[in-house]
């Protein structure tokens, strides 16, 4: 099983199903049903405490998804796709 490709494709089934336009929080709830669909484990939102060179940041950091313990996701929304953002030809 390539991840990276199940991954791809379970996002893809979101967005089919939902369309643009919507809040992060509710592409990220979907995906988590979509990957429960595909029987993948995951954790979401889970707090991470950074160390660095004896330096501990004291507000952890939250990811959005940990995909069966080696592939993380960051669900993003936009308003406008701008050119930048759009695969070149």
């Amino acid at each position: 099983m390539d991840l990276t490709n199940v991954l791809i494709s379970a996002a893809i089934e979101v967005h089919r199903d939902k369309g643009p336009g919507l809040f992060e929080s509710i592409y990220e709830w979907c995906l988590e049903k979509e990957l429960e669909l595909r029987t993948l484990s995951f954790v979401s939102q889970k707090a991470v405490t950074l160390h660095y060179k004896g330096f501990t940041r004291e507000e952890p950091l939250r990811f959005d998804i940990l995909v069966e313990d080696s592939l993380l996701i960051e669900a993003k929304s936009v308003a406008n796709v701008l050119p930048i953002q759009r695969p070149s030809s």
